[in-house]
């Protein structure tokens, strides 16, 4: 009886152990690409890719991720992104409007982290000194790295 007794409180522990809660970014949803807005405003992903043509700003070109809580609930999101070589300025645009620029001192660019709730988007264009090549982008929420993409940025026949 005793052997069968721990038995069983082996297999409880080892329940709850297999139980426990997920990982953090198996909560997220993430897509990666080209984007457009819809009618609120909103940037969303409609085709998903990872080879980003050089599309300048001026053209109305994005391409970017949404992120979305499987669970619903709040999450603070920031970013790093490292490009094949330094950039000047980088610009990203949040699904609040919110535009900001980064100035980049060397070949890593840091976003602010963001509190939201649920969902949301970035947004990404180019500058015409923006370096084609392969691009990295690491995606934190609460301060755990839960996605990779590395991205290749090509010429475009838009761009001269």
């Amino acid at each position: 009886m005793r052997k069968l007794s721990l038995l069983i409180v082996l297999l409880v522990v080892f329940n709850s152990l297999s139980c426990s809660p997920s990982r953090t970014g198996s909560d997220f949803e993430i897509k990666f690409g080209f984007m457009r807005q819809d009618a609120k405003g909103i940037f969303y992903v409609y085709k998903e890719t990872r080879e980003i043509p050089k599309i300048l700003e001026n053209t109305g070109f994005r391409y970017g991720y949404t992120i979305k809580n499987t669970k619903d609930s709040n999450f603070i999101v920031f970013l790093i992104l490292y490009p094949p070589s330094p950039v000047k300025i980088y610009k990203f645009r949040d699904e609040f409007k919110n535009e900001s620029r980064v100035e980049a001192g060397g070949p890593v660019i840091r976003t602010k982290p963001v509190e939201v709730t649920g969902k949301a988007s970035a947004s990404f264009s180019f500058d015409k000194s923006d370096p084609l090549g392969i691009w990295k982008l690491e995606i934190y929420v609460n301060d755990k790295l839960i996605r990779t993409i590395n991205f290749s940025v090509v010429s475009s026949p838009d761009v001269t």
